[in-house]
């Protein structure tokens, strides 16, 4: 195999590691932010308030109610 056939091999196999790693990622989020909204209207039903927390920049939010 020639040292460009195996450059282009690497660069497609990174490409799709990305692809599936945002994929996966994305799908975290929109699960994260339908559990959120439940968790944050259930709590506004009974009187409370809601707490967005957020950890660093890349983790997904949690919710608190108090």
């Amino acid at each position: 195999m020639s040292k460009s056939r195996r450059n282009l091999l690497i660069a497609i196999i990174f490409s799709l590691v990305i692809v599936i790693y945002g994929g996966v990622r994305i799908l975290e989020i929109r699960d994260n932010h339908k559990l959120n909204i439940q968790i944050a209207e259930a709590c506004m039903e009974n009187g409370g308030t809601v707490v967005f927390k957020e950890k660093h920049i890349f983790s997904l939010h949690e919710v608190n109610c108090e």
